[in-house]
């Protein structure tokens, strides 16, 4: 039986109700599964789409009463196989706007949103919603981005990819990483990347590959199964490549992202778009107060 976390509750997935939503939808039901959490499921309309505002209303209650029903049925036929219980929630406004106020009304310990969809105001937005969600949410967030193609992540061979940077905030994020990879029975691969041209490291190489072993064996110590590696290039390259040399579920960030010079942050926020945009699994960004810190 799978271990539940009793600091994941609920899991909120935002959804467009496209094609492309699907693999959102089947990796947010497995979160909601593997922490015996319940399931929202969140579809906004924009009404910014709206030609004419006479029309608004009439126009959102069809839009609604469409998304509603076939939210239900998902409700139905997915998760309640699955033993998952679900609420909907439909909401008119803009969708980042929306997304942080559901966020904040019923709690959410994960966001789950995809990127791409259907050719609305809120497919054109979404790529810049989920970098968002990632930077801002007070909360864990699992973005799934277009390449991202569905396999149940759960398991032995389960892999999380960890960037670690050896910065004050990579290094307080190791806790909620080895709680998270214990949730998911996951091995923790720890990977440093030397990008002298863009991150200039402040470690050799043999220093650094000493600290990442008294990483990995601290990390043994606590029960996760680890291995480690270094890697020279830029930041979002080497971590996609990674990611299929590995064999990688998830690709773990935290603050380190976010820290330093703000002329940092950019770079980084930038490797985190590339990601998104490339990468064939999902990226799990922990929240700040981490995984197993919480308390409610």
């Amino acid at each position: 039986m799978r271990p539940a976390n009793p600091s994941v509750r609920t899991v909120l997935l935002a959804t467009d109700l496209s094609d492309s939503s699907l693999p959102p939808l089947q990796y947010a039901t497995e979160v909601a599964h593997v922490y015996a959490a319940k399931l929202l499921l969140v579809h906004v309309l924009a009404p910014t789409e709206l030609e004419a505002a006479d029309s608004m209303t009439c126009y959102l209650r069809d839009q609604a009463k469409s998304a509603k029903s076939e939210l239900s049925r998902i409700g139905q036929s997915l998760l309640a196989a699955a033993g998952i219980t679900s609420e909907i929630v439909v909401r008119c406004g803009d969708v980042r706007d929306v997304l942080f106020q559901v966020q904040q009304e019923y709690s959410a310990d994960i966001v789950v949103v995809g990127s791409g969809g259907k050719e609305t105001t809120f497919a054109r937005n979404h790529d810049s919603i989920a970098e968002l969600a990632i930077s801002s949410m007070p909360c864990s967030v699992i973005a799934v981005g277009p390449n991202v193609a569905w396999h149940p992540p759960y398991g032995p061979a389960t892999t999380f990819l960890f960037p670690f940077d050896f910065s004050a905030t990579s290094c307080s994020a190791i806790p909620s990483a080895i709680s998270l990879a214990r949730d998911w029975s996951a091995i923790l691969v720890l990977l440093h990347v030397c990008d002298h041209d863009h991150f200039p490291c402040t470690k050799l190489e043999v220093e650094c590959s000493k600290t990442l072993n008294d990483v990995a064996a601290f990390i043994r110590n606590q029960g996760v199964r680890t291995r480690h590696l270094i890697q020279k290039g830029r930041i979002a390259e080497s971590i996609l490549a990674s990611t299929k040399e590995q064999i990688v579920d998830f690709i773990v960030t935290d603050a380190c992202f976010e820290s330093g010079k703000s002329v940092d942050r950019a770079r980084a926020q930038s490797a985190v778009a590339q990601l998104l945009a490339k990468a064939n699994c999902p990226i799990f960004s922990l929240s700040r107060q981490g995984l197993s810190q919480k308390s409610h």
